[in-house]
């Protein structure tokens, strides 16, 4: 037994001792015409998009398009495509499943942080946005009782 076998086997699910024949697999010419046309037509959207883009001079959005673009090439130099999917698919499948389970924990724990951020805002607007208010109100009158 080669090396390579014995790899194959231990990576098999106990109890299966040789992988599934996938050689009669095939994809039938209606499913790939149906794959053809939607990638056609997402393609043509995007080059809609960017058409409509450059053309009406939306410059903010270009640029937020490209900063999003390098970002996800930035990270997508640390990570192969295959692991940010399955992080992506096993946080789908846990998320709503700690939901369910401790759903009424959750909202007791959100409503107590809303709670606390809404004291916090109230402690910073009294001590440093009513404090700008009332400087901002008071140069104000002194400029109409100068003029």
């Amino acid at each position: 037994m080669t090396r390579g076998e014995e790899c194959s086997k231990c990576a098999l699910p106990c109890g299966v001792r040789e992988p599934p024949n996938l050689s009669d697999l095939e994809i039938s010419e209606e499913t790939a015409l149906e794959i053809e046309n939607t990638c056609r037509t997402f393609i043509e959207e995007v080059i809609g998009w960017m058409f409509h883009v450059t053309v009406e001079g939306d410059w903010l959005v270009l640029a937020r398009t490209v900063a999003g673009l390098l970002l996800l090439s930035y990270v997508g130099c640390f990570f192969d495509l295959l692991t940010p999917l399955y992080i992506g698919i096993k946080t789908a499948m846990t998320v709503p499943l700690i939901y369910v389970k401790y759903g009424d924990q959750i909202k007791r724990c959100g409503e107590r942080l809303k709670d606390q951020f809404r004291r916090l805002y109230e402690r910073f607007d009294e001590k440093v946005i009513r404090k700008m208010k009332n400087k901002i109100v008071k140069e104000e009158n002194k400029e109409k009782k100068v003029e």
